[in-house]
């Protein structure tokens, strides 16, 4: 690949210099752009009967006032002495009478709570739904077609934080907190506005306090919006070194750099934790002050009450229902606030979806409909004067005015220095990017004039590296062509030498290839690629080394086959090695961006210029005594590093059958999979053992805040029996119960202060220790745990995110709201027995109902955030595959193909989406009413037993009060039990992952640290992977390297050569025999000891999303000077180049160094080799990325550094290999022969073939 693009700033975090609309804004233009009419219709009605549902709480508190005015005048009788007894008996009959029209009023509310609150949220609920589901697909669509810019400076691991964070978030608030927020503040507003025209001067005292209930409201909102933004940046940052790293895991392991990654993903997690705390201590104290005014209100309005009736202003009945009025607007504001808390968060997560969906700067991926104009592409293609440089740097110039011509049916081949602007030309072709100036045309049709899905429908494209997805063989063909028949698909097979590698595997073309066609080696990877585009009959073929990772025979064969498929097709060929374009009609010579030489092979020979320099360059030559060792080259993991070729495994794709019906039989499936069981509470309280006296405080503050509530219902019924006094009683009695309220007001805060911030303290550190521990577990364990197929980097990236945050809600502040209610319900229940225990139990006995409403609300919301949770996994994997590839997407025109298989997903629940609603809106209007029915019912049987004089009816009131208040906490108590599954099914996944056996600790201080001199011995090696133990990848080879000597290992894919080299570096243990360096096993070494002596430089080299300094120093714990960093780039031939980018060093390389081409990406990675000072090297193809000049210079260098070290090259290319010392050459898991390249060219046979397949004109020596 060429030279992309730099960017010496580029965050983690994708950051736009514009300016951004308010996050509200956006917010509401996300909702707006994603309804439909009729939805928008839907929407205005529910905010309707939310406004309706909010008016019923006025009118329940005008029915508390009646029911206190009822209550106050029966007990003025009973403490009148001198009343009458036939007097006070008619006041029981008017008690009686008046107590039936509360009661009737009690049910009306009831049954308006029920009707209106059913409708509002059945009707949100299916607009929220169905706009959740735009939002999705639209963000994902809008996603796959953004340009191709965009993707040069946005992490994938960010992207997959917004699918699986962001959106979820904006799925939970917009379904029901909405409603709930409108409903709330029309009770509010309402109440506020009943309790002036009631009694201004009463009201005036009392909306001071209400006011500083909202302005406390208002602040909670801030600080969360800003926390929570700033948090989410965070964790987004950590999840992306997570994904980076784990997606890397054999690199990053091979170059010691685990503490570093751990040391970075601390450090973002730590920063998030820190505004996860002052999160929860804004919350805690806004809660505090909240309550600090509703106890306030409380005491001024009941204080100036009981003046106003002292004096005949007011009687009791205005005095309670103004009261009311007051006082439940205030509680309504402050049960909103947790709600709007929510939204806020919710909102702030909205921020770059809108930016997404309101926002259009493409100025290339337009959403054109494919179309057929009738017109025939020929494929002549004509570049004039093109002048390129890319968005992300445009101070370099990647093109300098290149013009060439390629005729309908030529072959022409781009040759070159890397960066020199070979793979720019075919990424302009498919307008991956817009030029500056120039011209580019195809058929004489200026390119950007072309339509895109036509033009890439004509282009088939095949890369040095191949992208295959997460599904059958038979898929990825298709992804080619979706309409191609069974035997097209075998014969482009055939044609890419892939048909018997194919038909080998049990499952035929039905074999699923495994996350990035992990269960593939690299060439057969490539092989599918290139059927792959076979099947797509292109007129135009863009061909990138499309033979470099293919072994000498398959290369032979492939390349016949790639030849043939060119007759007849404009063909472009972006190659290093030439000897796969000397039949090409003209070969273009480009240099720094510029053509310097144009011809045929034998023309551009005759000239003796350039391009002959780079064919003496490659020339293969067994008698060059120049050449005295193979180039210091390794392949980390193609073929044999991941798991034998020939598994597969299933998997839940749009095809399967197996999608499960809800996210807690996932869960209990995933735990079945692994061996586990779910968690609970106790063990997950363990984690937090560093924090007990932190949770000791949380914990005491919740029991004691349970004891506000009796509290406060004691106080309110004291202030209404003081009103029932005489004369100056009512003074006495009313002030001091009503300035009780006051110690409320300051006891009240100090405990809510220990409950919300010390559990959310709590919360947070435990979601970072579990990250981190998970994090460093996961960087200690053995390659074979990745091989697993449920161990994808996907899934554990998701383990360490979604699930750790599932954790935590076990232990945040919802756990003290069922502390608080547990202490609550059982002094309440002491208290009111003491007063009547026939009413008490009566009240008990409709608990279980009321319990039963609540529960049947949270059991519809559950399952349907289940139903939805599960879609949303699988939608958002195929996502985010389809964006780590997203170049191949757009190569394919797959863009609709990958939407279609999200659509799949998510149709499911889309199709429920009604039935969902109604069943949720009815359990939410019983859940709301209940409690209405149950006051009807609980008076009633007070009235009967107040006639019967068994008890006082203030005590009914007050029995009642006392128990009701506490058993509506229990909403607060039951919204704790969904999370608290999910989390303990999460930390039993979790947990379980902590049982796997650490055996690769990057820690450790065990073993020997003897590497001296480098000397290899391998004794009757055999291996297996895991997920094959039937098949043996070596059995039996036995290999000696000495000390500064160099082994080549050659044969074809999936012989075990790579296999070796993970043995040496210690990722996967022999099944038998033993592989020793100077002596000692390598079991017996110290792992960090062990890597810091061997160096591994791959085919397809891994640069980490930080600047060039911090790729070449990666996992170096001493201090390099600058000097010895310039020496080691001069020595790669990376100086140059490096030096060029206006940030030099600290220029930032982007994901898997995106910003540089493949031969820049290969001199760095050979740099880091060189600077790791190795006594070991273990190469792989190391310089098959580079331009011939690079290579030589490189491979001379490498030759150098390469005559003190024992040096393992992995290689299929011979050229590089026939002046090593020693040659094996694998076959079936065994030596077949072994020698030097004289010796085995004598034998004539696997060795000598070899050579010959590979096209070399070489002689066997004579006798």
């Amino acid at each position: 690949m060429e030279e992309n693009s730099n960017n010496s700033s580029t965050p983690l975090l994708h950051e736009e210099n514009q300016k951004k609309s308010s996050p509200l804004l956006s917010f509401i233009r996300v909702i707006f752009k994603c309804t439909s009419c009729f939805e928008k219709l839907l929407f205005m009605l529910g905010i309707f009967f939310s406004l309706l549902t909010g008016l019923c709480q006025p009118f329940m508190s005008y029915t508390f006032g009646e029911v206190s005015q009822v209550l106050v005048t029966i007990t003025n009788a009973i403490n009148n002495k001198t009343m009458d007894p036939a007097d006070l008996e008619k006041a029981y009959e008017v008690f009686e009478k008046d107590m039936n029209s509360v009661i009737l009023h009690f049910f009306l509310c009831g049954c308006a709570y029920f009707t209106f609150g059913s409708l509002q949220f059945s009707i949100m609920k299916f607009v929220g739904d169905n706009t959740t589901y735009r939002v999705r697909k639209q963000y994902i669509s809008r996603l796959l077609r953004k340009d191709a810019r965009y993707f040069d400076s946005m992490s994938t691991g960010h992207l997959s934080t917004i699918l699986n964070d962001n959106l979820e978030r904006f799925r939970e608030v917009f379904n029901e907190k909405i409603a709930l927020i409108i409903a709330f503040a029309t009770d509010f507003t309402v109440g506020t506005a009943l309790a002036f025209y009631t009694d201004w001067r009463l009201a005036s005292y009392g909306i001071v306090f209400s006011l500083g209930i909202a302005f406390s409201g208002l602040i909670n909102s801030a600080s969360m919006m800003k926390n929570t933004d700033k948090q989410n940046a965070h964790y987004a940052n950590a999840g992306s070194i997570a994904f980076q790293t784990l997606g890397a895991y054999k690199t990053v392991c091979s170059l010691n750099g685990q503490r570093q990654e751990i040391e970075r993903y601390t450090k973002e997690l730590k920063e998030g934790e820190k505004y996860g705390l002052y999160r929860a201590l804004f919350y805690s104290i806004s809660r505090g002050v909240t309550y600090f005014f509703c106890n306030a209100l409380n005491t001024v309005v009941l204080y100036f009450g009981a003046n106003m009736i002292y004096d005949g202003t007011l009687d009791t009945g205005t005095v309670v229902r103004l009261f009311h009025f007051l006082l439940f607007g205030a509680f309504c504001l402050s049960e909103a606030l947790p709600h709007i808390s929510r939204l806020a968060g919710a909102i702030s997560s909205t921020a770059p979806i809108a930016e997404m969906l309101t926002t259009d700067d493409n100025e290339i991926e337009r959403d054109e409909e494919d179309c057929e104009d009738g017109v025939d592409v020929q494929g002549n293609i004509s570049f004039k004067d093109v002048k390129f440089s890319y968005p992300t740097r445009p101070d370099a110039q990647v093109l300098k005015g290149i013009s060439f011509d390629v005729k309908n049916g030529e072959c022409i081949a781009l040759v070159g220095a890397s960066g020199s602007g070979k793979s720019t030309v075919v990424q302009l072709l498919l307008h991956y990017y817009n030029i500056e100036s120039g011209n580019i045309l195809i058929d004489g049709v200026e390119l950007n004039r072309i339509n895109l899905k036509k033009l890439r429908r004509v282009i088939g494209v095949v890369s040095q590296e191949p992208v295959l997805f997460n599904t059958t063989i038979e898929e990825n063909i298709r992804f080619g062509n979706s309409e191609a028949t069974l035997p097209e698909i075998y014969g482009a097979l055939r044609k890419a030498n892939a048909y018997d590698f194919v038909c080998a595997f049990p499952k035929g073309i039905k074999t699923i290839v495994g996350e990035r066609g992990t269960q593939l080696s690299g060439g057969q990877k490539q092989r599918i690629a290139i059927a792959r585009t076979l099947v797509r009959n292109p007129k135009i073929l863009l061909l990138d080394e499309a033979t470099s990772a293919l072994d000498n025979e398959s290369e032979h064969v492939v390349q016949k086959a790639l030849e043939n498929a060119s007759q007849g097709r404009t063909t472009i060929v972006v190659a290093h090695r030439l000897s796969t374009i000397r039949n090409a009609n003209k070969i273009i010579v480009m240099q720094k961006g510029e053509i310097v030489e144009v011809g045929n092979h034998d023309e551009l020979i005759a000239k003796q210029g350039a391009y002959n320099d780079l064919v003496q360059a490659q020339l293969l030559d067994s008698h060059d005594d120049h050449n005295d060792l193979p180039p210091l080259a390794a392949r980390q993991l193609s073929h044999e590093l991941s798991p034998l070729h020939s598994y597969s495994f299933q998997r839940s794709t749009s095809t399967d059958a197996g999608v499960h019906d809800d996210e807690m039989e996932r869960l209990l499936d995933e735990l079945t999979q692994e061996g586990a069981k779910k968690s609970n509470l106790r063990e997950i309280v363990k984690m937090c053992r560093p924090d007990y006296c932190i949770l000791f405080l949380a914990v005491f503050g919740s029991a004691i805040q349970g004891i506000s509530y009796p509290i406060l219902a004691q106080l309110i019924v004291r202030t209404y029996q003081g009103y029932a006094m005489h004369g100056e009683d009512i003074l006495t009695y009313g002030h001091f119960w009503a300035l009780s309220f006051m110690f409320l007001a300051v006891f009240r805060p100090l405990t809510l202060y220990l409950q919300y911030y010390y559990f959310g303290k709590v919360a947070e550190k435990l979601s970072t220790r579990l990250r981190v521990k998970s994090f460093k577990h996961m960087l200690s364990l053995p390659s074979a745990f990745y091989d697993d197929p449920k161990h994808s980097t996907t899934k554990l990236s998701n383990r360490l995110n979604t699930d750790s945050s599932n954790v935590k809600a076990a232990v945040d502040d919802r756990l003290g709201c069922v502390i608080m209610t547990l202490v609550a319900i059982s002094i309440a229940v002491i208290t009111a027995a003491t007063y009547c225990w026939k009413m008490t139990l009566e009240v008990l006995m409709f608990f279980p109902l009321l319990y039963l409403a609540e529960y049947c609300y949270e059991a519809a919301t559950e399952n349907a955030i289940q139903e939805d949770s599960i879609a949303f996994e699988n939608s958002n994997r195929t996502a985010i595959e389809a964006l780590e590839n997203v170049r191949t997407v757009r190569a394919l025109n797959l863009e609709d193909k990958v939407m279609s298989l999200i659509t799949n997903h998510l149709q499911k629940i889309h199709n429920s989406y009604f039935k969902r609603a109604i069943i949720q809106g009815a359990a939410n209007g019983l859940s709301m009413s209940c409690f209405l029915f149950v006051y009807s019912i609980s008076f009633k049987f007070g009235v009967y037993l107040a006639l019967r004089k068994e008890v006082k009816p203030m005590n009914t009131y007050l029995v009642l009060m006392t128990l009701s208040m506490t058993a509506n906490m229990a909403g607060s108590a039951a919204a704790y039990l969904p999370d608290y599954k999910k989390a303990v099914h999460a930390a039993g996944l979790i947990f379980n992952m902590f049982t796997y056996p650490a055996t690769m600790p990057y820690d450790s201080n065990d073993g020997k640290k003897n590497i001296d001199k480098g000397e290899i011995v391998g004794e009757n090696l055999q291996f297996h992977y895991d997920q094959r133990p039937d098949r043996m990848i070596l059995n039996g080879v036995n290999l000696k390297v000495e000390s500064g000597k160099t082994l080549a290992l050659v044969g074809p894919s999936g012989c075990g050569k790579s296999t070796i080299i993970s043995l040496l570096e210690r990722f996967y243990h022999v099944t038998d025999g033993e592989i020793k360096i100077d002596g000692e096993n390598v079991e017996d070494i110290n792992l960090h000891h062990l890597r810091a002596n061997i160096a591994l430089v791959s085919q397809e080299p891994t640069l980490f999303n930080c600047s060039i300094r911090e790729n070449l120093l990666y996992g170096l714990t001493r201090q390099v000077p600058q000097l010895e960093i310039e020496k080691a780039l001069q020595t790669a031939n990376a100086f140059h180049f490096v030096y060029q980018f206006p940030q030099g060093l600290d220029t930032i390389v982007g994901e898997r160094g995106a910003q540089l081409s493949g031969g820049q990406k290969q001199r760095i990675a050979i740099a880091r080799a060189i600077l790791r000072n190795p006594k070991v090297l273990l190469l792989d193809e190391a310089t098959s990325a580079l331009d011939s000049d690079s290579e030589k210079v490189v491979q001379n260098a490498l030759d150098t550094a390469s005559e003190r070290l024992s040096t393992v090259v992995v290689a299929h290319r011979l050229s590089t290999v026939v002046n090593a010392d020693s040659i094996a050459v694998l076959k079936n898991g065994k030596v077949a022969e072994q020698g030097t390249h004289e010796e085995l060219l004598r034998l004539r046979s696997v060795y000598w073939r070899l050579v010959q397949k590979q096209g070399k004109h070489v002689q066997a020596p004579s006798d």
